[in-house]
């Protein structure tokens, strides 16, 4: 029979703690006020015997990990899901300013998850030196811009000019949106197979759905007035209206 460690010889792992407060976008002053250490004094003074077990799971809670993955000799949690001010850095890294509240709804949050995964991001790229971004936040909107002074006026002017234009569809950029689409309005038995070239062609304009190459842009399809309810279908000649002889 072995003997189970004592709280003598677990031992907190401080710079996992530290990892994953920022990962989690905690401040020195939430972990101050978690644990009643500040963290500056972690490596001394936070251990088992100064940290209580209510102390220790509202810590857990907070870096959103188990407590056992809080101790020295604990192997390394595997990933999951990403934490909210991850989550609401991916949602804004378009660059579009969005409404707060509409953006919340869209990730299904309540308001107050919101604001603290906003204030989290926000810390999380203030307090890094490194991070080319920051988070602009007013009560009408909030999105991603770039730290200042990273870019001279004169390599932001430029930077700007350099920006991708869309131009007019290539002669053979339409011809195979045409194909694609006939390949849609087709019956099944009808249907000629689209080639890679003329896929790869299309989806480097962006002109097939992002989550079916094998289709063209919901956008495209507006403006080729085969969007909406109506479904795609073949001509029917046999119920189209047949042209009068006039004598």
């Amino acid at each position: 029979m072995t003997d189970q460690p004592t709280a003598n010889e677990i031992q907190l792992d401080i710079p996992r703690i530290r990892r994953r407060a920022a990962d989690c976008g905690l401040s020195d002053d939430d972990l101050t006020q978690i644990t009643g250490i500040k963290p500056s004094h972690f490596e001394g003074q936070l251990d088992l015997h100064t940290l209580s077990a209510a102390r220790l799971l509202y810590l857990a809670a907070a870096l959103d990990t188990p407590p056992q993955n809080l101790l020295q000799d604990a192997p390394e949690p595997e990933p999951t899901t990403p934490t909210d001010p991850t989550t609401l850095h991916a949602a804004l890294l378009d660059g579009t300013r969005h409404q707060p509240g509409a953006l919340a709804a869209a990730l299904g949050w309540e308001p107050g998850r919101f604001q603290r995964a906003a204030n989290a991001l926000h810390r999380r790229l203030q307090n890094s030196p490194t991070s080319p971004q920051r988070l602009q936040r007013t009560r009408e909107s909030i999105k991603l811009s770039s730290t200042p002074g990273l870019l001279t006026d004169q390599q932001r002017e430029q930077a700007d000019a350099a920006g991708y234009a869309p131009s007019d569809l290539t002669p053979a950029e339409a011809a195979a949106a045409l194909r694609l689409l006939h390949h849609h309005l087709a019956g099944p038995d009808k249907r000629s197979p689209i080639t890679p070239a003329d896929l790869a062609l299309l989806t480097e304009r962006n002109l097939t759905d992002s989550g079916d190459h094998h289709r063209l842009h919901p956008d495209l399809l507006h403006a080729l007035d085969v969007s909406g309810s109506r479904p795609l279908r073949p001509f029917d000649t046999e119920k189209a209206p047949q042209p009068r002889h006039t004598r």
